[in-house]
């Protein structure tokens, strides 16, 4: 039955909802054709296939563990904690449309998550040496990218750039291509990727930017486990390449990428189909998180942390 790999190669998602109607009928349980949707695509889709059919066969023998559930939400929450005690995949969850709660396994609070979706752009001088820049998310729409030019065009002849992804809820390869560029005088190999057992594919700086480029400028990131998914992505590039030194604390561990695929129960899912790692060793940082250069015992000391090695190195 062809899965999300083929539905991104421009496939209908009908394919998926007959089988899940031609699926053995289970159990009568409130929300057995629900988990069955979902069991269909994890075994059929899931990065690990073992592991998905491990979450598969889970969501089928413990369907009545579910019927307690009082709504969709609560469903969702339910079964984000009980997948996650399976695969340890901070990336597969599920939740509806309406929902603004963070699930309990989420390594972002929801006070993160709401700066995430509402915060913008910010830079600045923090000592005529020192540039900062803060930011919530990597987004490629024109205008967001724009932001990220006028960052670097204002910042152009600093000794120092802190990039400050604490926070940061991730988004897209694009959005990590353009800002990585400026930090690279030629074309750069950041990362790979793989989607199942295909061959890998590799993510590389762009051919140009906007805005001057910084090869030589010292470059900080701080992080904390707020830093997620393109954050980790765009640190771990600048990390496996000796372009910049991280300062914080552990990243949230969310190296898996995919779609997020509607539901016909009404919930959505972010379904991991692949991962990001570093081409020189195949390590990538799905669960474990990045580590930081600089440890630090609290995330509001990271910013310090950085001036202070800046300043020591300098």
């Amino acid at each position: 039955m062809p899965g999300i790999r083929a539905i991104l190669l421009g496939m209908s998602v009908a394919s998926v909802q007959m089988a899940v109607a031609q699926a053995e009928e289970p159990a009568a349980h409130r929300w057995s054709a629900a988990l069955e949707e979902v069991a269909v695509y994890l075994e059929d889709d899931y990065i690990y296939p073992q592991t998905g059919a491990a979450m598969a066969r889970h969501l089928r023998e413990h369907a009545g563990d579910y019927d307690q559930a009082a709504d969709l939400d609560a469903l969702a929450q339910a079964l984000t904690e009980d997948l996650y005690d399976i695969a340890q995949d901070h990336h597969l969850r599920l939740w509806t449309q309406g929902s603004r709660a963070a699930p309990s396994r989420a390594p972002m609070s929801r006070e993160q998550i709401e700066h995430c979706r509402t915060a913008s752009i910010e830079h600045r001088w923090l000592a005529p040496d020192i540039g900062y820049i803060q930011f919530p998310r990597f987004r490629s729409e024109p205008d967001y990218l724009a932001g990220f030019d006028a960052a670097m065009e204002t910042l152009d002849g600093a000794d120092a750039i802190i990039l400050d992804l604490r926070a940061n809820c991730g988004g897209d390869e694009m959005a990590v291509r353009h800002l990585s560029t400026y930090f690279f005088g030629q074309p750069t190999h950041l990362v790979s990727s793989q989607v199942g057992d295909s061959e890998p594919r590799e993510r590389w700086t762009l051919d140009a930017v906007p805005g001057p480029r910084q090869p030589d400028t010292a470059l900080y990131i701080l992080v904390d486990n707020g830093t997620f998914s393109a954050a980790e992505s765009f640190s771990f590039g600048m990390r496996v390449t000796g372009r910049a030194t991280l300062a914080g604390m552990p990243t949230g561990g969310g190296g898996h990428f995919g779609p997020t695929v509607e539901l016909d129960s009404g919930m959505r899912m972010f379904l991991p189909i692949g991962r990001t790692f570093d081409p020189r060793t195949g390590e990538g940082w799905e669960a474990a998180g990045i580590m930081p250069d600089i440890r630090t015992d609290a995330s509001g000391a990271a910013l310090e942390a950085a001036v202070a090695d800046f300043r020591a190195a300098h």
